[in-house]
């Protein structure tokens, strides 16, 4: 949080990578945050994310890139969980952290979860919405 966010693309695709294969990769061997424990810095992985795509206007789907990021983890064993289950748990996880954002922006919560409802997977084509 307030750390400097990647200007250039090397940087911007690195910092989305790490953070999403992170992300995935605990939710997907069953390490999820609860309460107030978040040990992994999951919660801020997310943040980080949403804020990178924000931040660089980057054009790109957040379901695309969770599925790639399963497909990725299972073709390497990693994944523990049954993959439907781990993509609704991280998009809802995600979902959190991108009505947070929007509602920091001075978005109304209802605007916000009624665009959401609909199609979330283009943060800017949300906020346009």
């Amino acid at each position: 949080q307030g750390d400097k966010l990647p200007k250039d693309i090397e940087g911007i695709i690195t910092g989305i990578c790490d953070r999403i294969d992170t992300l995935v990769g605990c939710f997907g061997i069953g390490m999820i945050p609860s309460g107030s424990k978040d040990p992994f810095a999951l919660r801020r992985a997310a943040l980080g994310i949403v804020n990178i795509i924000f931040n660089s206007k980057l054009d790109i789907s957040i379901d695309q890139l969770i599925n790639i990021t399963i497909d990725t983890l299972e073709l390497d064993g990693v994944l523990k969980k049954e993959k439907e289950k781990v993509k609704s748990d991280v998009m809802e996880f995600m979902n959190q952290r991108i009505i947070n954002v929007f509602i920091d922006k001075g978005f109304r919560r209802d605007f916000v979860l009624a665009v959401l409802d609909v199609k979330n997977e283009n943060l800017l084509e949300v906020e346009q919405k």
